[in-house]
């Protein structure tokens, strides 16, 4: 095994992830995997002869909540798990947009919420159903990309006349973009309340 891996990676895998957790010093985290404080030391330096075995390794992940493969610094993973890393090889979207997709596409459909909704005040009940619609808001807002790439367009356009005012004037034209800056800011903001209005569409369907 000691062959096969780079326990200088590891060992920095392993401080960076305890230090991510919290861990300020080595004692606590020593302390928790129960080790000592000059093992665990040996280890976040790469040490191969001190390498941490198969069982401190997945007492690691535990606490480290990832699997082996991350934590060994396998090729495969850029992410904590092999499904966030296949995710983002396909969308491109972060470890904490994968992560709070999944917790959200967890919470849906949840028994208990929905009996909350079903019998809550009106603003409870809006509030629960924000806290279950995030997957359907999601893919609505997915499905009507031509809306957002309008949204993106018209809020990149006001954001480039409205950094034109001060050079304008500078050289006082005449023509100052502040004019243009405020139609783009209009723009903006009728293709924003496009693009909600589809995607509040799209998810009251979903959610009742």
């Amino acid at each position: 095994m000691n062959n096969i891996y780079d326990w200088k990676k590891i060992g920095k895998r392993i401080l960076e992830e305890r230090k991510k957790l919290g861990y300020k010093s080595l004692d606590a985290f020593a302390k928790d995997m129960n080790v000592s404080r000059q093992t665990l030391a040996k280890w976040e330096h790469g040490d191969e002869v001190t390498c941490p075995q198969l069982k401190d390794l997945l007492r690691m992940c535990h606490i480290f909540e990832c699997e082996l493969g991350y934590l060994l610094c396998e090729l495969e993973y850029t992410y904590k798990t092999r499904q966030a890393t296949n995710v983002q090889k396909v969308t491109g979207l972060s470890e904490a947009a994968i992560q709070n997709l999944e917790i959200a596409n967890q919470n849906q459909g949840s028994p208990a919420r929905q009996a909350l909704i079903d019998t809550a005040n009106e603003s409870v009940r809006s509030f629960e159903i924000a806290r279950i619609s995030k997957i359907p808001f999601i893919n609505a807002l997915l499905e009507n990309v031509e809306l957002w790439e309008e949204l993106a367009s018209s809020a990149f356009e006001y954001r480039k006349y409205k950094s034109m005012i001060g050079e304008v004037h500078a050289i006082k034209q005449i023509d100052s973009p502040k004019f243009f800056s405020s139609i783009k800011r209009e723009d903006a903001k009728s293709a924003l309340e496009k693009l909600l209005d589809t995607i509040c569409s799209d998810n009251s369907k979903e959610v009742q």
